[in-house]
This record gives C-alpha cells, sequence and structure tokens, in this order.
C-alpha cells in the first residue's frame, strides 16, 4: 500500500534548494511575502523554474521547467495591488543552486545568508515595463525551524523555510523611470517553497492556502481537498519550533462566482488537535486583492476559537483551469517573454 501521500511537507532551510525536477511539466518555485505593521503596505516575490500557469509552458508538451524560469511580483498598497511584473525568460538569465538557496531570475533573487537572514531583492527595470518595481528586503527569522530528514519522494512538496519573520523593507516604484513612491517599512514576512513532479492541475483542483502572524505565533494552512487523496495541513510556529496539528479538519462556507466563473470561498474554517487542545481557525476572504480567471488573493481575517487574530493572507487557486486550452489566452495578458 502506498503510503506516501500526493504533498509532501518539509522543513527547514537545507530543503530550500533547487530539486532534481527534470519531468515535463514540472515545477519549482521559490515564495516570500511580507506586510508592514500597520497594513499599508505588502509584497509577494515569486521566482519559478518552470512556471505552472505560464501559457508557454503549458503549451509545451515536452517543456522541462529548467527551459521555463519566470518571475511575479505584486505590491499592495491599503489592500489594493498598486503594480506587478510577470515575466518569463530564457535559462540563461537564471541560476537555481542545488547546494543552497541562491535563486535569481532576470534581476530578482532570493538567498539565505549565512547569518540566518534571508534577502529579497527585485528589480524590474531591465523588462521594458513603464512602471517598474525596485524591492530591497531582508526577512529575519525569529525562530529557526528544524530540517526533516525525510528525502523528497511524494509527486509534490511543499517547504516550510521559515513561516515567522520580522522584515524591514525598502519598496520604490518608477514610473517611466521617474521615481513616483520610495518608502521603507517594518512589518512581517513568511518564506515557503513549492515543487512537483508533475503539473499541479494532474493531482489537485482547488489549493486553499492561508497565514496569520500573532505576537506569538505563526498559523498556516495548507488544503487540497479534491482528488483521490485529499490533503490538509494546519501548523503553528512559536518560539519553540513548528508544531503540526493532528486529525485536522476542513469546511469551506460562503462560496461565491466570480466575474470569471471562479466559484470561491468566503470563508475557510480549520481545525486539528495539538498538544494543549483542539484549534479552530477561521479565515474570513474580506478583501481581494488579486482577482484573476483562475486564482484569486485576499487579505483576510483570521479568528481562533472565536477570538480575533488579526489580518492575514489566503489565497485560492483552481488548478483544473490550467489543463484548459481556453484560459491561455487570458493568462497571456500580463505575460511578456525576455528575450
Amino acid at each position: 500500500m502506498n503510503t506516501i501521500p500526493p504533498m509532501q511537507v518539509l522543513s527547514g532551510v537545507a530543503n530550500d534548494r533547487s530539486h532534481d525536477l527534470h519531468e515535463a511539466g514540472a515545477y519549482e518555485w521559490w515564495y516570500a511575502d511580507a506586510q508592514s505593521t500597520d497594513g499599508e503596505w505588502g509584497f509577494v516575490v515569486i521566482l519559478f523554474r518552470g512556471m505552472p500557469m505560464s501559457p508557454d509552458y503549458l503549451a509545451d508538451e515536452n517543456g522541462r521547467p529548467v527551459d521555463h524560469p519566470a518571475l511575479a511580483i505584486s505590491v499592495y498598497h491599503r489592500g489594493a495591488r498598486i503594480a506587478f511584473a510577470v515575466h518569463g525568460t530564457q535559462p540563461q538569465r537564471s541560476q537555481f543552486s542545488q547546494n543552497g538557496t541562491d535563486v535569481t531570475v532576470l534581476s530578482s533573487s532570493i538567498t539565505n545568508a549565512e547569518d540566518g537572514s534571508i534577502h529579497v531583492r527585485v528589480n524590474t527595470a531591465s523588462q521594458r515595463e513603464e512602471r517598474s518595481i525596485d524591492i530591497d528586503a531582508v526577512f529575519h527569522p525569529r525562530v529557526t525551524i528544524a530540517p526533516s530528514l525525510a528525502p523528497f519522494q511524494a509527486q509534490h512538496g511543499w517547504v516550510l523555510v521559515a513561516p515567522w519573520c520580522d522584515v524591514t523593507a525598502t519598496v520604490i516604484l518608477r514610473e517611466r523611470g521617474v521615481q513616483a513612491v520610495k518608502v521603507t517599512w517594518t512589518g512581517s514576512g513568511y518564506r515557503d517553497h513549492n515543487m512537483g513532479h508533475r503539473p499541479l492541475g494532474a493531482d489537485f483542483g482547488r489549493w486553499l492556502w492561508g497565514r496569520v502572524h500573532t505576537n506569538d505565533t505563526t498559523w498556516v494552512y495548507l488544503a487540497l481537498p479534491d482528488g483521490p487523496q485529499p490533503f490538509l495541513w494546519l501548523g503553528r510556529c512559536t518560539v519553540n519550533g513548528l508544531d503540526v496539528g493532528a486529525e485536522p479538519q476542513l469546511l469551506v462556507e460562503g462560496q461565491r462566482r466570480t466575474f470569471m466563473g471562479l466559484r470561491v470561498p468566503r470563508t475557510i474554517v480549520v481545525s486539528a488537535q495539538f498538544d494543549d487542545g483542539e484549534r479552530t481557525l477561521r479565515c474570513d476572504n474580506n478583501v481581494t486583492v488579486e482577482n484573476g480567471p483562475f486564482y484569486q488573493r485576499y487579505l483576510s481575517s483570521w479568528s481562533q476559537n472565536g477570538h480575533h487574530l488579526g489580518q492575514g493572507m489566503s489565497e485560492f487557486l483552481d488548478a483544473q483551469r490550467l489543463r484548459q486550452p481556453w484560459i491561455r489566452p487570458f493568462l497571456r495578458l500580463p505575460w511578456q517573454r525576455i528575450v
């Protein structure tokens, strides 16, 4: 009997390297997000080796992840996305280290430094956009997550690298080369890493994820409720490390349809057993900050066992839509291949 789930959870910086993924449709991405303490500002940086939602990669039946590196950058202000960049590039303009986290796509990079800090740098000025984005951010993990020792052997993997970080960031936006915004702020941040030997849509339907920071805890969940082997994970990160809940349960409430026909949830409720009792997390997707044909991202309001925790982030992705040829023209709208 196969006891390996479709999604394997790994942890720690040691698993944040580039993995041995060469199959057609395989993917790997490095993810960083941050929010300012006052909630005014935020960003998401994702660097891809094989971008699952690239129309070029989806159309390339024999394409390998190394042939389709890409980046996706979003900057948020007061609950709205005010700048973004989505670009693919040639393999020679990217670097993915197998010895440690040293990931570069075009002029953007994520690096784990020897002192434990994580450096996220973005510069899209060379991508010939009217609006360019510069980000220089340092993530300081509040706790070092112990590395999982089991090798990656499932079809898909999720690495919790540093779910609970303090962040200092400088964000600069330029309009046609002229500086329009420059802001430096401190706040909270999150780092993880996803990968798979097969395309997302080959094994998953809905993808539900979210996280929230409090003064002493970060809560994270990931739910993949469709398919022959549904997956659900709820964990918390404290000064004592990473604690994973047992017997997790999922409830999706108040679903609605978007203008693109996505059936998205208004509320996610996840519960699990921990050593100090059952914990129930409620994530209300109050503000939609990204709204696309297969994906939504939210500023969400979180509570635990009925007590308000604060504002967090959450997302919904319909992986099955990526398998439909009709969606590819919609994916190409923000896409620009760099030569």
